[in-house]
């Protein structure tokens, strides 16, 4: 099947044809070239009602959403740094419009892996302080304990014998008293 466009260029061609043998035309010439000319303004009809049809369905909005799919305009370095409408996303530094960061945040993979690494690290920091801390506690508490261990531990080892009492009596008060513990 033939488009409008191709039936109308047919006929036309048909018309002129037939026009350019005019010194002695017919009646039935006349008849083929009236045939002709009523086919070309059917189909002129045909294509103001299509033209009609398309204009209405170019305005439709629904067809506006869904169906035509312009891409949006592609926006330069230079014009994402001087306008207003776009910002740096604060997890992966990419320049990203105001209205998408969020959705940007959320479903971009780069932002996604980026942010889930630097919370990884953010836990594994505090884990480590916290640890340190704890570490920091124990010592503090048992900071008497150590020291008289220390001090017993190195007279023994200097090969000097604690003289008396003292040292154990010094050492056991240290180590079940609750200013060490």
């Amino acid at each position: 099947m033939t488009s409008p466009k191709e039936q109308f260029d047919a006929h036309l061609q048909n018309i002129l044809a037939i026009c350019m043998e005019m010194p002695s035309i017919t009646d039935d010439e006349w008849i083929k070239i009236s045939n002709h000319t009523k086919e070309l303004f059917k189909l002129k009809e045909a294509l103001t009602k299509l033209q009609l049809i398309t204009i209405e369905v170019d305005r439709n909005r629904y067809y506006q959403k869904h169906i035509i799919n312009t891409p949006p305009p592609l926006v330069t370095a230079q014009e994402k740094a001087t306008n207003d409408k776009f910002i740096c996303c604060s997890i992966c530094k990419r320049t990203v419009s105001i209205t998408n960061l969020v959705s940007h945040q959320e479903s971009t993979l780069v932002c996604m892996n980026i942010r889930l690494t630097l919370e990884m690290e953010a836990r594994y920091l505090k884990s480590k302080v916290a640890w340190k801390q704890r570490m920091y506690r124990f010592f503090e508490r048992n900071r008497k304990t150590f020291i008289g261990l220390n001090i017993f531990i190195s007279a023994h080892l200097r090969n000097r014998e604690p003289k008396g009492r003292w040292w154990i009596y010094n050492l056991d008060r240290c180590m079940y008293s609750p200013f060490c513990m």
